[in-house]
């Protein structure tokens, strides 16, 4: 009797352990079916909205604090989408609208386990070792230790599994500055000033910024035209 209910605990933790190793391996597929194409998404919970009227001029200021030297690709983005809304591109002292965006660019590789949200806290391993160890552990302490020693095995090929996958993010930050002339009860000149913060990110396996580049510029770019 002793020795069935034995091959039983054997049994359970080499089920667990495959059913751990499949997961591991599950996430990796899922990822990459999900993220082989480019995803690209728009954070802007609070919006600029300042009611341009066409035919009114704009100014377009540009400071890039990315790595990819953007500043002169993205202003004339902008520009087109202005132009296309009704707006006239003139100088500074003649706009009504100076827009002045401010963009910093971050870029890293996650596992497939961070990105699908499958324990990215808690590796695979020590979930692993635990559960292996405590299924030993009904029968004593070696048996507790090879138990947690499959376990960890299982789990780090699950961990392997996930990490072999790899989705590069990349998240450009921008910092918007819309100043409105607009005239005062003498006729003066007087500056309304307004802020918005947002960001454009961009998601795919092995993501590299050549194969981003385009799709993101013209998503900030209409983000910005957007607001007159």
């Amino acid at each position: 009797m002793v020795r069935k209910h034995k091959k039983l605990s054997l049994f359970s933790l080499l089920i667990f352990c495959l059913f751990l190793q499949a997961c591991g391996i599950n996430t990796a597929m899922r990822a990459k079916i999900e993220y082989k194409e480019l995803k690209i998404s728009v954070d802007n919970p609070y919006p600029l909205i300042a009611h341009g009227r066409p035919g009114d001029g704009v100014y377009v200021e540009i400071r890039d604090a990315t790595p990819f030297g953007i500043a002169d690709r993205l202003k004339a983005l902008i520009e087109e989408n202005l132009i296309a809304r009704g707006f006239q591109i003139v100088p500074l002292e003649a706009a009504k609208y100076n827009i002045f965006l401010y963009v910093r660019g971050s870029s890293g590789n996650k596992s497939a386990r961070e990105v699908m949200g499958n324990g990215e806290e808690i590796g695979g391993a020590l979930v692993g070792g635990t559960a292996g160890f405590l299924a030993g552990a009904q029968k004593g302490p070696v048996e507790a230790v090879v138990g947690g020693l499959v376990g960890v095995t299982a789990g780090a090929i699950s961990d392997l599994a996930s990490s072999m996958v790899k989705i590069g993010e990349l998240d450009m930050n921008c910092h918007l500055s819309l100043t409105i002339k607009k005239q005062g009860p003498q006729g003066e000149n007087k500056p309304v000033k307004m802020d918005n913060n947002f960001t454009v990110s961009a998601k795919k396996e092995n993501l590299k910024w050549d194969e981003c580049s385009t799709q993101v510029l013209e998503a900030i770019a209409r983000e910005v035209a957007n607001i007159i």
